[in-house]
């Protein structure tokens, strides 16, 4: 049986190595491994065969995914181990302060070396996050330390990510955001306008009558069909081809807001070049904000409902 073990063990080493990534100079790979029994013994053993593959410059982390899917503290499964096992102690500190922030509150150490440490980490392997999270984790281990002035590799400034944004969106004028607002279809899908300012702002400059107020920090809970908080009668945004159009400040984190609702399924979600000064100067509709006249989200979204489904909610 130790043979076999030996050569599972092989096994799995080579495949770690065969898809591992260059970071920097080194190279990182993760796996996860089931087992019937929390055989703790077998991960050395897998550890032992990494190094005997490469043993400079290497930092693996082979982890044993005996219960994918087992609860929290709370819960009756116990804990996941994880081994991490590289050839500097400096690569495995780091990782060890990386696995405790991205498995805040569910790890629990069992042995520390200087090239090995092993945790126990409840509910590993329970979600796609977790994989995610330990591929990040071996990755910024071994990555160098950024110099103070000089960009990291594969950042963009600011204003070539609103460059690159704003290439996915098919921006409105305010003019042309106005008259589609007032001009829907009856048979068309709902078309929204969503104010992301803040109430400071909104305070100062004046509101858009008809237009939805939405903190920024909310819009994508709000709005995602998929998410337990979205915004309004499910029965409206339960569909993806509702037309958002967002208006900001000046109109530049509205280019930025739009495109994240494009990525999780609003693909017709655009926004309003300029943003509510551009509308403001275009002679476009705007009132004073009063405090408490800002109505409720569901008031705001019911005529966008009878459209869609008839005064009762149900299809006509």
């Amino acid at each position: 049986i130790e043979d076999v073990r030996a050569q599972v063990a092989r096994s799995i080493a080579a495949r770690v190595i065969r898809k591992a990534e260059l970071v920097d100079g080194s190279k990182v790979g993760v796996v996860f491994t089931l087992s019937r029994s929390q055989d703790d013994q077998f991960l050395y053993v897998v550890a032992g065969e990494i190094r005997a593959f490469l043993n400079t410059g290497y930092i693996p982390s082979p982890a044993t995914a005996t219960s994918p899917g087992s609860q929290g503290r709370g819960g009756n499964s116990p804990p996941t181990k994880l081994v991490i096992v590289g050839s500097s102690p400096v690569f495995v500190h780091r990782a060890m302060m990386l696995t405790r922030s991205k498995f805040l509150g569910r790890t629990v150490e069992n042995l520390d070396r200087a090239l090995l440490w092993e945790v126990g980490v409840y509910g590993l392997g329970g979600s796609a996050y977790d994989e995610l999270a330990l591929r990040d984790i071996v990755k910024k281990s071994v990555s160098n330390l950024m110099e103070p002035l000089v960009p990291p590799p594969g950042s963009v400034s600011v204003a070539l990510l609103l460059s690159h944004t704003r290439a996915k969106l098919e921006r409105m004028t305010p003019d042309e955001a106005h008259n589609e607002v007032t001009g829907m279809d009856e048979m068309a899908p709902p078309i929204f306008l969503i104010d992301i300012r803040s109430e400071r702002q909104q305070r100062e400059f004046g509101v858009i009558p008809g237009s939805i107020s939405i903190d920024r920090n909310e819009l994508e809970w709000k709005l995602d069909p998929r998410s337990r908080g979205r915004l309004g009668p499910a029965a409206v945004v339960d569909r993806f081809d509702v037309r958002v159009i967002l208006i900001s400040h000046d109109g530049k984190a509205s280019s930025l807001a739009a495109r994240s609702l494009q990525l999780i399924g609003l693909t017709s979600a655009t926004d309003v070049v300029g943003g509510f000064l551009a509308w403001k100067a275009a002679g476009m509709p705007f009132e004073p904000w009063i405090r408490g006249a800002e109505p409720e989200y569901e008031d705001s979204l019911s005529s966008a409902t009878e459209r869609v489904h008839g005064p009762s909610g149900v299809e006509g």
